[in-house]
């Protein structure tokens, strides 16, 4: 007979994957991180002029659950990151690399607001948790 495990163990729970799920099922985080994000660098909001953010929440929502998948080494995350990567490319949407870290930066604010349990260590492994995936998407520029 196998070893029997736990249905539930805080051991066993990844706090960043926790606190995401707390962020993004709560009704308000996305948008909360658009109004940060665009206004973190003169260049955003003539990079968001045209954009539709009832599809881009939507796409941001699944991107991010790729990100956090892509970073803990999910094979089928790949697809989904190589997209991404390619249309922030330079012949497509033309994200520089220096805006990650607004980016980044504007997201932790973000959960700082939606995620009463954010610690400075807790906003270091999002960040480790991100960073796999946004090498690879700065990469395609």
């Amino acid at each position: 007979m196998g070893e029997l495990k736990p249905e539930h163990s805080d051991e066993n729970t990844n706090p960043v994957m926790a606190s995401f799920e707390k962020c993004v099922t709560t009704p308000g985080f996305l948008n909360r991180f658009y109004e940060i994000f665009l206004v973190s660098h003169p260049a955003m909001p003539t990079m968001f002029s045209k954009t539709d953010f009832k599809t881009q929440i939507n796409m941001l929502q699944q991107g991010l659950h790729m990100a956090m998948l892509y970073g803990q080494g999910i094979p089928y995350a790949v697809p989904a990151i190589n997209r991404i990567q390619d249309s922030h490319s330079k012949k497509k949407l033309n994200v520089f690399p220096a805006l990650y870290p607004y980016w980044i930066d504007s997201l932790m604010e973000a959960v700082a607001e939606f995620d009463p349990n954010l610690t400075p260590e807790l906003e270091a492994q999002w960040r480790e948790a991100l960073k796999p995936a946004l090498d690879h998407i700065k990469k395609g520029y």
